[in-house]
Order: structure tokens, then sequence, then C-alpha cells
């Protein structure tokens, strides 16, 4: 599948392929066509490519089954960038336990959510869409980016 990306205001295309940071590989996956206003379900697969389990923080992914953190880039053909509309959440420091998750060695985790009500998408087009990873030990790189169209 090709994927679009923006730059001087217009859409680049290339290939939809994975970002790989030591352990981890990160993909996300959305329904090509979807309908302005509807339901916008992404998914987000981590494969732990290692022979040892690797230990994630799950702030600000679609792990967490909750918005509290502007984490997607959503990008329109024109290249400009859809607003984040939801919550936004201060965090105590270190982490709790319990704001973990765990893969094990050369398995996969999955996790899905509704994205419209974080990032409402009024106008029929087509669009590209990007986990922002962090940087850390403990966290989930940015993924691949993925191609859609709002009709």
């Amino acid at each position: 599948m090709a994927v679009w990306t923006s730059g001087c205001g217009r859409l680049t295309e290339h290939q939809n392929s994975p970002e790989i940071s030591g352990a981890l590989v990160t993909r996300i996956s959305f329904p090509e066509k979807l309908t302005a206003g509807g339901e916008m379900k992404l998914t987000m697969q981590l494969e732990n490519s290692t022979s040892n389990e690797y230990k994630f923080l799950k702030w600000n992914s679609p792990f967490e089954n909750t918005f509290l953190g502007d984490y997607l880039n959503i990008i329109d053909e024109k290249g400009e960038k859809v607003e984040y509309r939801g919550p936004m959440a201060k965090r105590m420091w270190p982490p709790p336990a319990e704001a973990y998750m765990t893969v094990s060695a050369g398995k996969m985790v999955e996790s899905s959510i509704d994205i419209s009500s974080a990032y409402p998408i009024a106008q029929p087009g087509k669009y590209i869409i990007q986990f922002e990873g962090m940087n850390g030990a403990d966290s989930i790189p940015t993924s691949n980016r993925f191609e859609f169209i709002v009709e």
C-alpha cells in the first residue's frame, strides 16, 4: 500500500512500513474508507522481535483505552494537521506499576480505540495518520504512517 506524507503543501508517496526501534515493531492500521463523523477505529500492534520480554509504558497510546493526551499525528491532503480535542492529563512521576504492560519474547499485543471523539474529522478527503512515539527505554516507538479516506 502507498502512504502519503505531506511536505511543502503537497503529498508525497511512500511505502507503508512499520518503524523498528530496538525490541518493538509498532504498526497501526485503520479502515481505508471511513464516513465523516462516524466511528474511526484505530488498531495498534506491538511486536516484540527479541528473545526477551519487553515492558513498556502504555500512557498516551491506544493501550490506555482512553485519550488523555495528543499522541496521533493526522494530516489532511492539504498538509494541515487535524487538531486534538480530547482531554489532557498531568501525570505523577514515576509511573505506577499498572501504567506498564509487557510483551513476551516473540509475541505481539494489540489494542484498538475509536479516535473520533478526540480527533474529529468532518471533511471528506485523504488523510495520513501516525502514532508519535516517545524516546526512552520503556516507550512505544513511532509507528508506520497509514493512509485512509474519509467519505
